[in-house]
Protein backbone atom coordinates (compact mmCIF):
# COMPACT_ATOMS: atom_id res chain seq x y z
CA UNK A 1 0.00 0.00 0.00
CA UNK A 2 1.36 3.70 -0.61
CA UNK A 3 1.07 6.28 1.96
CA UNK A 4 -0.92 9.46 1.66
CA UNK A 5 2.50 11.40 1.34
CA UNK A 6 3.94 9.37 -1.11
CA UNK A 7 0.65 9.52 -3.55
CA UNK A 8 0.87 13.25 -2.65
CA UNK A 9 4.73 13.97 -3.22
CA UNK A 10 4.56 11.94 -6.89
CA UNK A 11 1.39 14.06 -8.23
CA UNK A 12 3.45 17.11 -6.99
CA UNK A 13 6.42 16.17 -8.96
CA UNK A 14 3.99 14.89 -12.15
CA UNK A 15 2.61 17.86 -12.08
CA UNK A 16 5.26 20.10 -11.94
CA UNK A 17 6.99 18.29 -14.84
CA UNK A 18 3.61 17.76 -16.95
CA UNK A 19 0.83 19.36 -15.89
CA UNK A 20 -2.51 18.16 -14.31
CA UNK A 21 -3.83 17.02 -17.46
CA UNK A 22 -0.80 14.77 -18.28
CA UNK A 23 0.06 13.35 -15.15
CA UNK A 24 -3.61 12.43 -14.77
CA UNK A 25 -2.97 10.62 -18.06
CA UNK A 26 0.10 8.97 -16.94
CA UNK A 27 -1.58 7.81 -13.67
CA UNK A 28 -4.62 6.12 -15.40
CA UNK A 29 -2.42 4.60 -17.46
CA UNK A 30 0.48 3.74 -14.97
CA UNK A 31 -1.25 3.05 -11.26
CA UNK A 32 1.74 1.57 -10.46
CA UNK A 33 3.97 4.55 -10.22
CA UNK A 34 2.27 4.88 -6.81
CA UNK A 35 4.89 1.99 -5.46
CA UNK A 36 8.10 3.88 -7.01
CA UNK A 37 9.68 5.64 -4.52
CA UNK A 38 10.31 9.43 -5.57
CA UNK A 39 13.62 9.58 -5.57
CA UNK A 40 13.22 5.97 -8.03
CA UNK A 41 10.87 7.92 -10.12
CA UNK A 42 13.21 11.48 -10.19
CA UNK A 43 16.62 9.16 -11.05
CA UNK A 44 15.05 8.07 -14.04
CA UNK A 45 14.16 11.78 -15.06
CA UNK A 46 17.33 12.78 -14.16
CA UNK A 47 18.67 9.97 -16.92
CA UNK A 48 16.05 11.49 -19.61
CA UNK A 49 16.93 14.99 -19.07
CA UNK A 50 20.92 13.92 -19.35
CA UNK A 51 19.84 12.59 -22.71
CA UNK A 52 17.21 14.95 -24.03
CA UNK A 53 15.84 18.49 -23.30
CA UNK A 54 12.85 18.78 -20.58
CA UNK A 55 10.26 19.15 -23.45
CA UNK A 56 11.25 15.92 -24.89
CA UNK A 57 12.10 13.79 -21.68
CA UNK A 58 7.99 15.13 -20.94
CA UNK A 59 6.80 13.72 -24.37
CA UNK A 60 8.14 10.51 -23.71
CA UNK A 61 6.94 9.63 -20.45
CA UNK A 62 3.74 10.98 -21.85
CA UNK A 63 3.75 8.92 -24.55
CA UNK A 64 5.21 5.81 -22.74
CA UNK A 65 4.62 6.04 -19.30
CA UNK A 66 5.75 2.32 -18.28
CA UNK A 67 9.32 3.81 -18.78
CA UNK A 68 8.86 5.02 -15.22
CA UNK A 69 8.31 1.71 -13.93
CA UNK A 70 11.77 0.03 -15.42
CA UNK A 71 14.91 0.05 -13.58
CA UNK A 72 17.44 3.11 -14.58
CA UNK A 73 19.87 0.37 -15.49
CA UNK A 74 17.81 -1.20 -17.94
CA UNK A 75 16.84 1.86 -19.30
CA UNK A 76 20.46 3.11 -19.76
CA UNK A 77 21.23 -0.43 -21.53
CA UNK A 78 18.61 0.26 -23.74
CA UNK A 79 20.09 3.52 -24.81
CA UNK A 80 23.85 1.87 -24.78
CA UNK A 81 22.55 -1.00 -27.15
CA UNK A 82 20.78 1.38 -29.66
CA UNK A 83 24.41 3.68 -29.06
CA UNK A 84 26.59 0.34 -29.95
CA UNK A 85 24.16 0.33 -33.24
CA UNK A 86 25.99 3.16 -34.23
CA UNK A 87 22.44 5.16 -34.06
CA UNK A 88 21.92 8.45 -32.30
CA UNK A 89 19.91 6.74 -29.68
CA UNK A 90 18.72 9.70 -28.16
CA UNK A 91 17.25 10.98 -31.57
CA UNK A 92 15.14 7.95 -32.26
CA UNK A 93 13.96 7.51 -28.81
CA UNK A 94 12.95 10.85 -28.84
CA UNK A 95 10.96 9.84 -32.44
CA UNK A 96 9.85 5.91 -30.83
CA UNK A 97 9.24 6.49 -27.21
CA UNK A 98 8.36 2.55 -27.80
CA UNK A 99 11.71 1.46 -28.30
CA UNK A 100 11.60 2.05 -24.31
CA UNK A 101 9.75 -1.38 -24.27
CA UNK A 102 11.91 -3.58 -25.89
CA UNK A 103 14.46 -4.88 -24.07
CA UNK A 104 18.54 -3.92 -24.02
CA UNK A 105 19.20 -7.96 -25.44
CA UNK A 106 16.16 -7.59 -28.16
CA UNK A 107 17.84 -4.22 -29.37
CA UNK A 108 21.57 -5.87 -29.62
CA UNK A 109 20.57 -9.05 -31.03
CA UNK A 110 18.28 -7.99 -34.16
CA UNK A 111 18.95 -5.37 -36.53
CA UNK A 112 16.97 -1.92 -37.04
CA UNK A 113 14.38 -3.62 -39.49
CA UNK A 114 13.26 -6.16 -37.36
CA UNK A 115 12.77 -3.93 -34.68
CA UNK A 116 10.53 -1.81 -36.47
CA UNK A 117 8.66 -4.40 -37.83
CA UNK A 118 7.99 -5.43 -34.35
CA UNK A 119 7.10 -1.72 -32.99
CA UNK A 120 4.88 -1.84 -36.35
CA UNK A 121 3.37 -4.56 -35.10
CA UNK A 122 3.03 -3.26 -31.35
CA UNK A 123 1.75 -0.46 -33.30
CA UNK A 124 -1.35 -1.67 -34.76
CA UNK A 125 -2.21 -3.55 -31.39
CA UNK A 126 -2.32 0.24 -29.29
CA UNK A 127 -5.16 2.28 -29.37
CA UNK A 128 -4.46 5.61 -31.15
CA UNK A 129 -4.72 7.53 -28.10
CA UNK A 130 -1.80 6.28 -26.90
CA UNK A 131 0.61 6.62 -29.81
CA UNK A 132 0.77 9.44 -31.18
CA UNK A 133 2.71 7.88 -34.57
CA UNK A 134 1.13 8.70 -37.48
CA UNK A 135 1.57 11.44 -39.45
CA UNK A 136 -0.98 12.93 -42.37
CA UNK A 137 0.24 12.86 -46.45
CA UNK A 138 -2.15 14.64 -48.73
CA UNK A 139 -4.99 11.95 -47.73
CA UNK A 140 -3.39 9.16 -45.95
CA UNK A 141 -2.30 8.48 -42.81
CA UNK A 142 0.85 7.37 -42.48
CA UNK A 143 2.99 5.23 -39.48
CA UNK A 144 6.13 7.13 -38.57
CA UNK A 145 7.64 3.67 -38.56
CA UNK A 146 6.60 3.22 -42.23
CA UNK A 147 8.52 6.64 -43.05
CA UNK A 148 11.63 5.43 -40.67
CA UNK A 149 12.02 2.06 -42.43
CA UNK A 150 11.77 4.15 -46.23
CA UNK A 151 13.99 6.43 -45.40
CA UNK A 152 16.95 3.88 -44.09
CA UNK A 153 16.48 1.56 -46.86
CA UNK A 154 16.48 4.67 -49.47
CA UNK A 155 19.71 5.37 -48.24
CA UNK A 156 21.29 2.26 -48.19
CA UNK A 157 19.87 2.06 -52.28
CA UNK A 158 22.50 5.10 -52.59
Amino acid sequence: RCSLKRTSSIYEFLDLRHGQEHTNRIVETLPTIFRCSLKRTSSIYEFLDSRHEQEQTNRIVETFPAVLSCSLKRTKDVYDSLDSKGINANEYIEQFPLLLYFSPRFIRNNPLDKIFEVMRRLEERRSKLQTDSTFNSGEREISVFDKVAYRRYKEQEE
